[in-house]
């Protein structure tokens, strides 16, 4: 997370995925290994899209394993966007994987939020939707001003990727004033980098 954070990107995604294999979750080798986890991964997706009563509620006790596993893939999606987007799609479905176990929680409303916006990418702007609204609801029940303000980042992105200008400003706007609540620079610099673009 330093090494992201000051821009050594290269570096974090290697020590992000230390982290995983010490937690003995898979990082994928090959091109077939990534695919092949994303297939696995898309069908959870889906089936937990399609039968709600598959969701895990929220836990009293949060097993802190799966939370680093679930945060450290999110970042891993992030970093790869730009270089590898196979990668950071395997990486955000097994994310979306690991979050969903834990049930509501700030882990699961980055990783709902991020999947609306890989949605809303490719045109799938109800399902992005969708993804979002249940990402807000997850953020209400369980997550700080931090994972609400990316979920809002997240619904702005995707409001632009359908053309709602209106929209996208009014989230930017929102994630502006919950981001401010706290000590989050760099999601704090995030909104005003895409606000002023």
């Amino acid at each position: 997370e330093v090494e992201h954070r000051c821009g050594n990107t290269a570096l974090a995604g290697d020590r992000l995925e230390d982290v995983l294999r010490e937690l003995e979750y898979r990082v994928p080798r090959s091109r077939i290994g990534i695919v092949l986890g994303i297939v696995v991964h898309v069908l959870r997706s889906m089936m937990v899209m399609t039968f709600p009563f598959l969701r895990r509620r929220r836990q009293a006790k949060r097993d802190r394993r799966k939370q680093i596993a679930a945060a450290t893939h999110g970042a891993l999606a992030v970093r790869y966007f730009w270089s590898d987007f196979l990668r950071a799609a395997y990486y955000q479905f097994a994310g979306m994987s690991v979050a969903e176990q834990l049930g509501p929680s700030p882990e699961l409303t980055e990783a709902l939020a991020q999947q609306g916006l890989a949605c809303a990418v490719y045109g799938f702007y109800r399902t992005s939707m969708r993804y979002l609204d249940r990402a807000r609801a997850c953020g209400k029940e369980a997550a700080t001003p931090v994972e609400q303000g990316w979920e809002q980042i997240m619904r702005g992105m995707s409001l632009a990727c359908r053309g709602d200008v209106a929209g996208h400003t009014t989230a930017l706007q929102t994630a502006e004033k919950l981001i401010v609540q706290c000590p989050e620079t760099l999601r704090l610099r995030q909104v005003w980098t895409i606000m002023g673009e």
